[in-house]
């Protein structure tokens, strides 16, 4: 079992942030990424 910081409401509102928060840096890592592959392709 895991332990929370969070107790009851609290603690589906802090789970809910720490999804949307590591969806939000995936997408980023993600974005940064496409971007340089579009330069590389751009160069070639």
């Amino acid at each position: 079992m895991v332990q929370t910081r969070f107790q009851g409401p609290i603690a589906m509102e802090g789970k809910r942030l720490e999804t949307e928060t590591r969806k939000v840096q995936t997408l980023t890592i993600y974005n940064i990424d496409s971007s340089a592959l579009d330069r590389e392709l751009a160069m070639n």
